[in-house]
């Protein structure tokens, strides 16, 4: 799975909001096995703003 985030300026990590709620557990679950930490979910036009501020990462990896 890829999934789109970025770091906000207090190092905690933001995603959209996910398409259904088991994309968004399955999202959290990856960000914790592998950051140790839930993101901060935002929505669409929150996002937007975010992104004149800050750099978008692709995460790539597979959960269970």
């Amino acid at each position: 799975m890829k999934y789109e985030y970025m770091i906000n300026s207090h190092g905690k990590y933001v995603v959209p909001w996910a398409k259904s709620e088991d994309d968004r557990e399955r999202r959290d679950m990856c960000f914790i096995d592998k950051f140790g930490a839930r993101p901060i979910i935002v929505s669409p036009d929150f996002w937007e703003y975010l992104l004149a501020e800050n750099d978008v990462k692709v995460i790539e990896v597979e959960c269970k």
